[in-house]
């Protein structure tokens, strides 16, 4: 019986491994294939990654293996309809997971086996797991800093954690998770690391309702409410509220459709979201993006998508709230070009500040906005690039986590 099973078992990869082959084959040699099988596509906007090159196996080395090891992802990536299969095979998972919540009245539902995205029956949303509380050391993150707090010219800090979806106490998720992570717990523990060099800046939300309004359905940002709720926070705090913009019609457009990362770890296309922005009335501004002149379409697409000029096709897994706002570069300079004011920002930030770090013009005549990420270069090194009278960290928990955050914050 073995037997028969291992010999069904090999044909199979046999013909899996042949059937691959062979309709790269028929790509390469421009034999017109079904859109579906994906032998077109250079990445998997599901898995949020570039599929393996040629490439990559010459440049790997049989003796310690690295070939090989490319050879198996090259093959495993060209697999035909390879995001369906994923889909399927996490589907195939699910069947078992939510009968068992049905029946035994489970509102938390992981979307596969060892999943920590789950979706919350209640609230009719997508959602993660939290973090345990104390899993990490935020305080040698602002250790590093301390050389930027002292001198004269050295400008004042502030600290806003978003409150992402798995923080919120109000979710039914988090009960599966004794004593969970919140931005309270993050920005209480670097602020006091910092001796009260930084001022933390509270992004607590009061109930259920304001996080329902605040975020996407199936992704970890916030939506433009919750983000614009956000600026005003930040604003008032560091004394421009009086003169921040103030928020026009808020408008929900009806394409694209919207599957966030939440989606994309669970291996779903349900639920969906709509990307939302509010109406504006900014000044005149300059922009500069990592270091070349670019225009303010390029930070926003309210016009474009106002019009219907802006390109919506493409992969139903296209992150566009990445498309809708702008990529995370490392470097973005815009300038008030009707400010009186020569007041400059400098913020440290992530995805999260994509869809509002323009809206900071209202109180400075310039703002910069890093990604720690992906800028080659130190905080202090930054620094000594101007004279910033502001300094707004504004990153996530898994961006303060991240290790190239802590080597751009540590002088």
């Amino acid at each position: 019986m073995s037997k028969t099973r291992n010999v069904i078992l090999i044909l199979a990869m046999a013909v899996l491994l042949c059937s691959t082959i062979g309709l790269k084959a028929l790509y390469r040699a421009d034999v017109p294939l079904p859109a579906s099988l994906g032998e077109s596509n250079e990445r998997s906007y599901l898995e949020g990654r570039v599929y393996s090159k040629v490439t990559d196996i010459l440049n790997g080395s049989f003796v310690d293996g690295t070939m090989q090891d490319a050879v198996e992802d090259y093959v495993a990536d060209a697999v035909p309809a390879r995001d369906g299969m994923l889909m399927a095979s996490a589907a195939l998972q699910r069947a078992p997971i939510w009968l068992a919540s049905d029946v035994f009245n489970i509102d938390v539902v992981p979307m596969k086996f060892g999943s920590t995205y789950v979706y919350l029956k209640q609230e009719g949303r997508m959602s993660e797991l939290p973090n345990k509380l104390h899993t990490f050391s935020y305080a040698k993150t602002v250790s590093g800093m301390k050389n930027n707090f002292e001198g004269e010219n050295a400008p004042r800090f502030f600290l806003y954690v978003p409150q992402r979806p798995r923080m919120n106490i109000f979710e039914s998720g988090a009960s599966l998770v004794s004593n969970g992570e919140t931005a309270a717990d993050i920005a209480s523990e670097m602020g006091a690391a910092s001796k009260g060099e930084i001022t933390v800046i509270d992004s607590a939300i009061d109930s259920y309702e304001e996080v329902d309004k605040s975020y996407y359905l199936t992704d970890h940002h916030w939506n433009m409410y919750g983000a614009y709720h956000a600026y005003r926070t930040i604003a008032d705090s560091m004394g421009f509220g009086d003169d921040a913009y103030v928020a026009g019609e808020y408008v929900t457009f009806d394409a694209p459709l919207f599957r966030g990362s939440y989606d994309r770890n669970g291996l779903t296309a349900q639920p969906v979201d709509r990307i939302s922005d509010y109406e504006f009335d900014l000044p005149s501004m300059t922009v500069k993006i990592n270091g070349k002149d670019a225009s303010y379409d390029d930070l926003d697409s309210f016009d474009a998508y106002s019009s219907h000029s802006a390109d919506l096709s493409g992969d139903m897994f296209i992150n566009w709230y990445g498309r809708y706002f702008h990529s995370d570069y490392y470097s973005i300079t815009i300038t008030n070009n009707d400010s009186k004011s020569n007041k400059k920002l400098l913020i440290i930030g992530d995805s999260y500040s994509n869809c509002i770090e323009r809206l900071f013009l209202a109180g400075y005549k310039e703002v910069t906005v890093v990604d720690p990420r992906y800028i080659k270069e130190s905080l202090s090194e930054t620094l000594s690039k101007d004279d910033y009278d502001d300094a707004l960290i504004l990153l996530c928990d898994a961006t303060l986590r991240d290790g190239r955050t802590r080597n751009y914050l540590d002088s």
